[in-house]
């Protein structure tokens, strides 16, 4: 569904024209600027939420509704080129203690640690 809504959003945005591009400063202007910069952004995140298959912090997932620290604690790197890599992070400074875990007890774990 992102996807789709993504692809659909940057369709549109070809489209879009900015009526006041004044040289002294447009706010117009600057927020087509921002919109036309974070459209690639948005396709980087998807395309990185949808490689892993796991959930994970704001990226829940119906098809894969685990955090699985097992396997995919690591980092994702989504190049220009559209190619897709995955490392081993660095132990992070909380260590989540549990290896795979439905979504929503993952969070309760991590809440009760912080809080």
């Amino acid at each position: 569904l992102a996807k789709k809504t993504l692809e659909e959003t940057a369709d549109e945005f070809e489209t879009v024209s900015v009526a006041d591009a004044g040289k002294i400063y447009s706010a117009p202007w600057i927020a087509w600027l921002n919109m036309r910069n974070m459209l690639p952004l948005c396709e980087f995140v998807i395309e990185s939420s949808l490689y892993r298959k796991e959930s994970r912090g704001v990226f829940a997932r119906d098809d894969h509704f685990v955090c699985d620290n097992a396997e995919w604690l690591r980092n994702t790197v989504v190049k220009a080129d559209g190619s897709i890599d995955s490392f081993s992070a660095q132990t992070p400074a909380w260590p989540p203690n549990f290896d795979r875990l439905p979504y929503f007890e993952a969070i309760d774990k991590l809440a009760e640690r912080v809080g």
